[in-house]
C-alpha cells in the first residue's frame, strides 16, 4: 500500500496538495491524519465527490498494522511532528518523502526538491505542467483555491512570480474563478469583525531578541474558523513583525503564529509542541489556562532569544512525595488526590532521608490491574530521581522534561536535599511569574496598604498586630478570597480571613498570648476563629490543598501546603488572590491566576478546567457572583460550564449541597437576575428535573422580593428572611408530588420545610376565598391561618385587587386584633369544652374583626355553638 498524508488540521494547500501529487506521483490511498480546517471541511463537503477519496486514519489503521507499507509521501509539511498518529508508521514505510515549500528545519523528513514558492501546491501545479499531465476543472479549482490560501490573495510576503505562474496555469486549465468569491471571501463578517477588535484589544508587546512581537489573545466558547488568516491580515495591517494569538475554549489553547521572516514562529512553536516554517505555524497546548498558555509563549520567546532562568526560581516547594514501603494503591490515591503524573520515592527520615526512586501513573495503574496493589510501590520504581542543580538554566530542565523519559527534576543535591521539583506544570507556573504584565496595571503596595486601613477599619490593627506575631514566628500570613476581592471593588467587607503558610491556630494562640481576647481553635483542621477583648472576629486558616476523590464529591482537605496551593483551591480567579500582611512584605499583592484583570473586566473565570466536574456548586456560585457584581462568565469557563452539563456533572449534585448555594442565592437583592443567569446556562433543571423556571417564575420572584421590602417597616421584627418566602415560590416550581423528596435541599427544615411543600397551595386556598370576601371576619378567617413568611408571599403574587386591600388590611390591623371572648368567658356561660366551643371561639373572633363589641361577639358564639350542637 502507497500512502499520501498531510498535516493536523488540514486546510486547503494541504488537501491540493494532496490531490496535486496524487495526479503526479500516484495512485496513493489519500489519507488525513486528523481534522480539516473548517475552510478547507466546506469546500470538501460541496465538491467532494469530484476528487479522489480522503479517509480517516482510523478508517485504515487495521490495514496499516497488517499489511506492508510501500511510499508514505507527504505534502505541505516535512515536520514529522505535524503527522499526528501515522508518524509511528513512518519507520515501517519502505519510503518516507516530503513534498514541502518551506524552508528546511533540522530533523526533517527526507524531501524532494521543489521550486520556491509561497503555496506547496503551486509548485506541484508547475510539475505537473511539466510533465504533461492532464488534470480536470474541478481539480485546477482546487490548486488555485490551495494557491490563494496560502498566499493570502497574493499579498503574503513568501509570495513568489511561481505562484503567480501557477495560477496562470489553473486558469487555462479552466479552474472556476467563482470558487474563489465562494470558498475565499475577502470581507469580513460581523463575527470576524467582532473577533478582530478583541484581538486587537488584548494587544501585548513580548520582546523576542531585537524584535518586539505582537501577542494577542482570544476567549470562546468552541472552536472557531479562520483565525489565521483574520491574525495574518491584522498582522499585516498593522505592520507587525510576529504575532502570536492564543485562542482558548475551555479544553484547550491553540497557539498561531504568523510572521514577516524576522521571528521563526515555526522554531517557537515547535518548542510548543508545534510546527510550522519561519512566517507561519501553530500548536496546541492542552490542560492549560489562557493565562498560562500566554506566560508559556511569553517564557519560550525569552528563550528563543537567549535568555536565561534557572530551575530554583521555577521549584514547586513544598511538594508531594511517598515513602518506598508504601502500598501502589496508596500510591495511586495519592496521585489521583493531588492530580499529578508521578512521585518521587523517599527512604528513611530527617537526616537519613533519601530520594531512591520515582513512579509514574501507567505503571501504577497497571501494577494495579495486575492485582499488586498492596505490594510496595519501590518494587515498581522506573529507577533513581532525576536531579536538577539549583542554578542550572531553565531551559537545561524543560530539555530533560521534554524528552518523554523523565516525569519530573528533584532541585537540589542527592540523595536528599531536594529545595523543590520541577514538573511541566511548575515550569509553567514559573513563566507566569511578575515578569508577565496584565492588561491592567496592579495597584502598588502603598495603595493596598491605604486599601487595608480604609476598607477593614478597626480590624486592621488586629490584623496589622497578627502579621507582627506571624513573622516573629518565621511564618507568612495574607488576607484572601472574597476580603481581598471586596477591598479592590470597594465593597464593605463583611469577614476577614487570613491564610498562614504554617500553623493558623499556634498564631492565633500567640495573638491571645499577647494582646489578650480568646481563640476557638480546630487543630485538626488548621483552623481557628480569634475573637479580641473588643468584639472583633478574624477567621484563621492554614493553607491547605484540596483534592476530589469523583466529580462533584466533597473535597478531601489536606493541611501543609503552599499558598499557591490554597488558592489554587478556590472557586473563581477573582477570589483566588491574596495580600500579605507580614511587615515585611505588607501590601504585596500575590495573584498567580489573573484575578487583578479579571476583576477590572468583570470576569468570572474558573482556575481549571475540570473546575465544574469538580464541584458543581460552583455554577450556582457563579450567577449568584456575577449578579451581584454585574460580572460575567469568560467565555473559556463558558465553554467549561455548558461541557460539565453535557457530560451530566449537575446531576449527581447532592440535594442538601445544592439547597445550600440556593439559599444564598435566595437571600441576595439580585435574585431574579441570578436565577434569569441559572436558565440561560440551563442550569433550572439540575435543582428539578421539571423546573418550571419558564413563565413567569422570574417575574414572580422580583414581585415577592419587592413584596418583602415594602412590608419590612410593617412587619419589623417579625420580617422573614427574604430566602424564607422565596422557597415558597421554588417549591412552587417544582411538581407537587416531589416535593417532599426534595425538599432535602431545604436547609433547617421545620416550617420552611412545610411552607416548601404546602405553602403555595394554602396561599392559593387563602387568596381564592380572599377575592370573594366581603366582610373583615371573612378576609380575617381566610389569612389567619398564614404565617408572616406566607402572608408576605401572597401579597407578592396576589393579583386581586380587592384581595390587596383585604391583605394590606390584615398586615396592618386585622392581625393583631384580639376578640374579647375567651373559652374561660364561654365556660362560666354554660359552653361545655370540645369542638362546638372551637366553633363558638372562631365565630367569635370573626365578629371582633368585624369590629361587633362584647355583646356581639358572644351573640356569634351562641349561634355557632348552637349550630353546632344541633349538626351533631
Amino acid at each position: 500500500m502507497d500512502l499520501a498524508t498531510t498535516h493536523l488540521a488540514a486546510d486547503l494547500d494541504g488537501l491540493a496538495s494532496l490531490v496535486a501529487l496524487h495526479r503526479l506521483e500516484g495512485p496513493f490511498e489519500l489519507v488525513l491524519p486528523g481534522s480539516i480546517e473548517p475552510t478547507s471541511r466546506a469546500f470538501w463537503t460541496e465538491q467532494g465527490e469530484g476528487f479522489p477519496p480522503l479517509r480517516p486514519l482510523a478508517e485504515i489503521r487495521r490495514r496499516l498494522e497488517t499489511e506492508e507499507l510501500g511510499r508514505l509521501h507527504v505534502v505541505d509539511t516535512a515536520d514529522a511532528a505535524r503527522l499526528g498518529e501515522i508518524r509511528e508508521f513512518l519507520p515501517k514505510a519502505r519510503e518516507v518523502l516530503a513534498w514541502d515549500n518551506h524552508p528546511p528545519a533540522e530533523g526533517d523528513l527526507p524531501r524532494a526538491g521543489l521550486p520556491e514558492t509561497g503555496a506547496c501546491v503551486s509548485a506541484l501545479v508547475l510539475r505537473l505542467a511539466e510533465a504533461g499531465k492532464k488534470v480536470s476543472a474541478a481539480e485546477a479549482g482546487l490548486f488555485l483555491l490551495g494557491i490563494h490560501m496560502d498566499t493570502g490573495h497574493f499579498t503574503f510576503g513568501g509570495t513568489t512570480a511561481l505562484d503567480h505562474e501557477a495560477a496562470r496555469i489553473c486558469l487555462e486549465w479552466g479552474a472556476p474563478v467563482e470558487w474563489i468569491a465562494r470558498y475565499l471571501p475577502k470581507g469580513y463578517t460581523a463575527r470576524e469583525l467582532g473577533l478582530l477588535g478583541e484581538m486587537a484589544a488584548s494587544l501585548e508587546w513580548v520582546p523576542a531578541g531585537d524584535e518586539q512581537v505582537a501577542v494577542l489573545s482570544l476567549e470562546l466558547e468552541g472552536y472557531e474558523p479562520n483565525l489565521s488568516v483574520l491574525l495574518e491580515q491584522l498582522r499585516a495591517a498593522e505592520r507587525w513583525p510576529a504575532a502570536f494569538l492564543l485562542a482558548g475554549s475551555g479544553r484547550r489553547v491553540d497557539v498561531i503564529g504568523r510572521s514577516a521572516g524576522g521571528v521563526n514562529v515555526g522554531e517557537v512553536l515547535r518548542a510548543l509542541g508545534g510546527g510550522g516554517h519561519r512566517e507561519a505555524g501553530s500548536a496546541a497546548l492542552r490542560a492549560m489556562t489562557l493565562t498560562e498558555a500566554r506566560a508559556y509563549l511569553r517564557q519560550t520567546l525569552s528563550e528563543w532569544a537567549g535568555e536565561r532562568f534557572t530551575a530554583k526560581a521555577a521549584a514547586t516547594s513544598p511538594f508531594v512525595s511517598l515513602p518506598a514501603t508504601a502500598t501502589i494503591r496508596r500510591a495511586a490515591e495519592r496521585m489521583r488526590e493531588r492530580r499529578i503524573g508521578s512521585l518521587p520515592l523517599t527512604r528513611g527520615k530527617g537526616r537519613e532521608l533519601a530520594y531512591v526512586g520515582w513512579v509514574g501513573r501507567r505503571d501504577v495503574d497497571l501494577a494495579l490491574a495486575h492485582g499488586l496493589g498492596d505490594r510496595p510501590v519501590g518494587e515498581i520504581s522506573a529507577g533513581p530521581p532525576r536531579w536538577i542543580a539549583p542554578e542550572a538554566p531553565l531551559e537545561e530542565a524543560r530539555r530533560i522534561l521534554a524528552s518523554g523519559t523523565v516525569r519530573h527534576l528533584l532541585v537540589g543535591r542527592p540523595p536528599g536535599e531536594a529545595i523543590g521539583i520541577l514538573t511541566r506544570g511548575a515550569l509553567l507556573r514559573a513563566m507566569a511569574g511578575p515578569a508577565l504584565p496584565g492588561r491592567h496595571p496592579r495597584p502598588s503596595s502603598a495603595r493596598i496598604r491605604a486599601l487595608l486601613r480604609d476598607g477593614l477599619g478597626a480590624r486592621w490593627e488586629w490584623i496589622r498586630r497578627m502579621g507582627e506575631v506571624a513573622e516573629s514566628m518565621g511564618l507568612a500570613i495574607h488576607l484572601v478570597g472574597g476580603t481581598v476581592r471586596d477591598l479592590f471593588l470597594g465593597r464593605p467587607v463583611r469577614d476577614v480571613d487570613l491564610v498562614v503558610e504554617g500553623d493558623a491556630p499556634k498564631v492565633a494562640e500567640e495573638v491571645r498570648r499577647r494582646y489578650g481576647g480568646r481563640v476557638r481553635a480546630h487543630s485538626p483542621f488548621g483552623t481557628a476563629s480569634y475573637v479580641s477583648a473588643e468584639g472583633e472576629r478574624i477567621d484563621l486558616a492554614s493553607a491547605r490543598a484540596e483534592h476530589y476523590a469523583s466529580p462533584a464529591a466533597l473535597p478531601t482537605v489536606e493541611l501543609h501546603a503552599g499558598l499557591r496551593q490554597d488558592l489554587f483551591r478556590r472557586d473563581f480567579t477573582i477570589n483566588a488572590m491574596a495580600v500579605s500582611v507580614t511587615p515585611a512584605k505588607l501590601g504585596e499583592l500575590h495573584d498567580p491566576f489573573g484575578g487583578w484583570d479579571d476583576l477590572q473586566a468583570g470576569l468570572l473565570r474558573v482556575l481549571h478546567g475540570l473546575s465544574f466536574h469538580d464541584d458543581p456548586t460552583r455554577a450556582f456560585r457563579a450567577a449568584r457572583f456575577a449578579a451581584r457584581l454585574d460580572f460575567r462568565l469568560s467565555p473559556e469557563t463558558m465553554g467549561l460550564l455548558h461541557a460539565a452539563r453535557r457530560a451530566g456533572v449537575f446531576e449527581r449534585l447532592g440535594k442538601e449541597r445544592l439547597g445550600t448555594e440556593l439559599e444564598r442565592i435566595l437571600d441576595q437583592p439580585e435574585v431574579v437576575q441570578a436565577f434569569r443567569l441559572l436558565r440561560e446556562w440551563k442550569l433550572l433543571p439540575s435543582i428539578h428535573p421539571r423546573f418550571a423556571g419558564a413563565g413567569r417564575f422570574l417575574e414572580r420572584l422580583g414581585r415577592v422580593r419587592d413584596a418583602r421590602n415594602r412590608l419590612a417597616g410593617i412587619l419589623g421584627e417579625r420580617l422573614p428572611s427574604q430566602a424564607d418566602v422565596l422557597w415558597i415560590e421554588v417549591g412552587r416550581a417544582i411538581p407537587r408530588e416531589d416535593r417532599k423528596e426534595w425538599g432535602r435541599m431545604v436547609p433547617r427544615g421545620g416550617e420552611r420545610l412545610r411552607r416548601f411543600v404546602h405553602g403555595w397551595e394554602r396561599v392559593r386556598r387563602a387568596l381564592l376565598r380572599l377575592a370573594r370576601a366581603r366582610r373583615a371576619g371573612q378576609a380575617g378567617a381566610a389569612l389567619c391561618g398564614l404565617d408572616e413568611s406566607e402572608l408576605v408571599y401572597a401579597a407578592g403574587v396576589n393579583e386581586s385587587p380587592e384581595a390587596a386591600d383585604w391583605l394590606d388590611w390584615w398586615l396592618r390591623e386585622g392581625r393583631t386584633l384580639r376578640p374579647r371572648v375567651t373559652g374561660d368567658l364561654l365556660i362560666e356561660r354554660g359552653f361545655a369544652p370540645g369542638e362546638a366551643m372551637g366553633k363558638a371561639l372562631a365565630a367569635a373572633r370573626q365578629a371582633a374583626w368585624d369590629g361587633e363589641d362584647l355583646p356581639g361577639q358572644l351573640a356569634a358564639a351562641e349561634r355557632a355553638y348552637r349550630r353546632r350542637a344541633r349538626a351533631r
